[in-house]
């Protein structure tokens, strides 16, 4: 019924189109033979003109109108004119000439245009109404086209609420200059004079939007620093790949986040072998519910696996993960599973109930101070936690394994990077010919719990001081989307027993990060917030490694993904080493125990440092403790010397 109305309509149109433009060529006189010239031309003019219209996709009545569409309309008359020119010339029955086929293409242009354009004019009329006396009022960072667009969204949604007092825009000579009635009030660096001079004319800024999606991370990062100094709330348009096509940009307005503190692009890599690989397929994802492994199950429930199952210890986190998945996925088969990684029964309990094809094993402690002081908390966890995990996948032939590691764990100076080095080389010890065990490696995560965002966020919220532990200590970082995409890529690559790394750029110095922190505050360093060095804490190091000297380092399919493989340790001797570690942890002497427990992981992890830089002693005299705790203090175990336990272990790669 719409498409009929808009062509009788359109008929209608060309017909009074053509009737013009033969009564203006005869000076509006009617001659004889005008009504039969009328009708012998229409019949061929109309259905010539409304075939040509339809090829060109012109519009007809359409809310927002845009120049495109009418020059669609432009078009289809001009090769209309060009067509009918040719018949007229070859049949020599159409009684028209080129004067009068240019008239008519002129009057048909205007006629169709203006339905098009009526209802936006009536739209612009009615809806951008006059601001209210209490509307606020906002400031657009910006005066390119999403500026433009986002100054007519406001005032056509929003305009009675809201009023756009301006733009400011970091080309200089855009000042003075007018868009959409609007003026360019100044540069970003004057957003503070800007702003101070609406408040003493009685005419606040409330809110100043940034409009750049086009803008890399440093050109967001000082434009969102410019509005914080004006001392005025901001929100963020995000990149123009994350904008949909005709999406209303209010919509995608965003607050600044922990990723604008990136000094580098944001890598993101996605390809269809990604999504094959998922799809499909059974998933389990251990510690799913903390900062890394919530991303990626957001990831992987993206990529339609048959199901998905979170496995994390937190019931909590698990359950407010869940809530979010099943919100935006409905149709997603998720499996929650409470429990833990140190749980042996419970992880084969998991993989006999489902018929898994992958796991992606996030699940472990990270925080170094804390782990400095609880070691064999660490090592059960760390360790024995992954070691079940994989013994689990190998005992039910699960094809893939992956698991998330750190740069903590090349040339590790404290129990935490020591425990995650040891996971890597487990997880390299296990890869068979039924499953394929491999790593994924990368540093300090913007934003993740635990981390120095969120820390710095709370430092100051009570107005500073932000704490820093060395002026010279350098992390690499990236982005939480930017950790779990690179999980999913080295799962796709693995052939096993591999160690993926993030091409991270630059490292970045923590006293940068508190400094960028600080002015996203709209406050001033030194002034509004102090930074304190307060010195360098238990196991830390002035500066994170991504491999170790003796690693050989490959390429990818990608440029941003590097492969580090060495060979893998002998999985008998690993068999040996995690049974010696269970017998050592059964010592529940804290004293004896930690110094023992440092003494065997330095058997696999021998480029292990302390802090200070000096190799830990691990000499047969200072060892007579762990003889003693293999006794047992019941009598079960044999009395065993320390050169007859560590002999399985003498021929390992170093």
């Amino acid at each position: 019924m719409v498409f009929l109305n808009i062509t009788f309509s359109r008929l209608l149109l060309l017909g009074a189109a053509l009737l013009s433009a033969l009564l203006f060529k005869d000076n509006f006189q009617l001659h004889d033979q005008f009504w039969w010239q009328f009708f012998q031309v229409l019949a061929v003019l109309v259905p010539v003109k409304m075939l040509l219209l339809y090829l060109h996709r012109a519009p007809h009545s359409v809310t927002h109108a845009s120049l495109r569409d009418l020059s669609r309309t432009a078009s289809s008359l001009v090769w209309a004119v060009a067509v009918l020119s040719l018949i007229a010339i070859f049949v020599r029955s159409v009684p028209v000439d080129l004067g009068t086929l240019l008239i008519d293409g002129i009057i048909s242009f205007g006629l169709l245009a203006l339905p098009a354009m009526l209802p936006r004019l009536r739209n612009e009329l009615s809806r951008g109404a006059t601001p209210s006396a209490s509307a606020s009022r906002i400031l657009i960072y910006g005066a390119g086209s999403a500026g433009y667009r986002l100054s007519e969204e406001i005032r056509q949604e929003v305009g009675s609420r809201y009023v756009v007092a301006g733009f400011l825009d970091d080309d200089e000579s855009l000042r003075h200059q007018s868009f959409n009635g609007i003026a360019v009030l100044g540069t970003g660096r004057q957003a503070a004079i800007v702003v101070d001079r609406a408040r003493r004319s009685k005419k606040p800024i409330d809110q100043i939007l940034i409009a750049m999606p086009c803008g890399n991370p440093e050109q967001i990062r000082t434009a969102v620093a410019n509005c914080r100094a004006a001392g005025v709330n901001c929100s963020v348009l995000p990149a123009i790949d994350q904008i949909l096509d005709g999406a209303v940009l209010l919509k995608q307005l965003r607050t600044p986040n922990a990723e604008d503190l990136l000094c580098r692009e944001a890598v993101c890599l996605r390809d269809e072998t990604v999504l094959n690989s998922i799809k499909g397929h059974c998933i389990l994802v251990t510690g799913g519910a903390g900062s890394i492994g919530s991303e990626l199950c957001r990831q992987l429930a993206g990529a339609e696996p048959s199901r998905l199952i979170i496995f994390d210890q937190s019931e909590s986190d698990l359950h407010r993960i869940c809530l979010e998945l099943e919100d935006r996925f409905p149709h997603l088969d998720l499996v929650p599973e409470l429990g833990s990684i140190r749980d042996k029964a419970r992880i084969d309990a998991i993989f006999r109930a489902n018929s898994v094809h992958a796991v992606f094993h996030a699940a472990a402690y990270k925080h170094v101070p804390m782990l400095e002081n609880h070691v064999a908390q660490a090592l059960r966890n760390n360790v024995l936690g992954t070691w079940n995990l994989a013994q689990s996948a190998l005992s039910f032939r699960v094809p893939k394994f992956l698991m998330v590691s750190s740069d903590k764990a090349v040339r590790p100076t404290n129990v935490m990077g020591a425990t995650k080095r040891i996971a890597e080389l487990i997880v390299g010890a296990m890869s068979n010919e039924h499953s394929r065990f491999t790593s994924v490696r990368f540093g300090n995560v913007l934003g993740s719990n635990g981390s120095v965002i969120p820390t710095f966020q709370r430092q100051l919220e009570k107005g500073g001081p932000l704490t820093v532990t060395h002026p010279d200590v350098t992390r690499y970082f990236m982005s939480i989307p930017e950790a779990a995409n690179l999980v999913l890529h080295a799962f796709t690559m693995g052939t096993g027993s591999e160690i993926f790394v993030l091409e991270m750029g630059r490292p970045m110095k923590i006293v940068d990060l508190a400094k960028q922190m600080i002015r996203l505050s709209g406050r001033m360093e030194g002034e509004d917030v102090q930074i304190r060095f307060i010195g360098l804490r238990p196991g830390e190091k002035m500066y994170e490694e991504l491999s170790l000297e003796n690693e050989n380092v490959m390429a990818t399919t990608h440029e941003k993904i590097r492969i580090y493989r060495n060979a893998p340790y002998p999985k008998q001797a690993m068999m040996t080493w995690i049974d010696e570690l269970r017998l050592l942890l059964a010592d529940e002497e804290k004293a004896i125990c930690d110094r023992d427990l440092r003494l065997h992981m330095r058997r696999l992890v021998p480029e292990w440092q302390t802090p200070c830089g000096e190799s830990l002693n691990v000499g047969l005299d200072q060892s007579s403790s762990l003889s003693s705790a293999l006794v047992g203090e019941r009598g079960k175990f044999r009395e065993t010397a320390l050169s007859d336990l560590l002999r399985p272990l003498e021929h390992l790669p170093h």
